[in-house]
């Protein structure tokens, strides 16, 4: 299956340690984006169906850093027939996001 278990991880450049947090429990196979928001990572990826193609099942959910859950947002639907990436990084408080269109 390629919906296997979602690693997450964080890094402290200070300490140069590496910690695991829980996984993420989306059921997705197309990994989207991660965005650093408010105090909360964000997670989006497509449920794309491997047998037809047909895509824009999108998952998301929100990992609260103080209680280290993640809480289910609702889907989106938005299909486009495409593999879409999202890297995705903060800059001076705003929010940056690269993609294929």
């Amino acid at each position: 299956s390629r919906t296997g278990e979602k690693l997450f991880f964080v890094f402290d450049p200070v300490t140069r340690n590496v910690k695991s947090l829980p996984k993420i429990p989306s059921s997705d196979n197309s990994f989207q984006s991660a965005v650093f928001y408010k105090g909360s990572i964000y997670y989006q990826g497509d449920e794309i169906d491997l047998m037809t193609g047909i895509d824009g099942n999108i998952k998301r959910y929100r990992f609260d850093l103080t209680s280290q859950t993640w809480e289910k947002l609702s889907d989106l639907n938005q299909p486009d027939g495409m593999f879409n990436n999202f890297t995705s990084f903060e800059y001076k408080g705003k929010i940056y996001a690269t993609g294929i269109y």
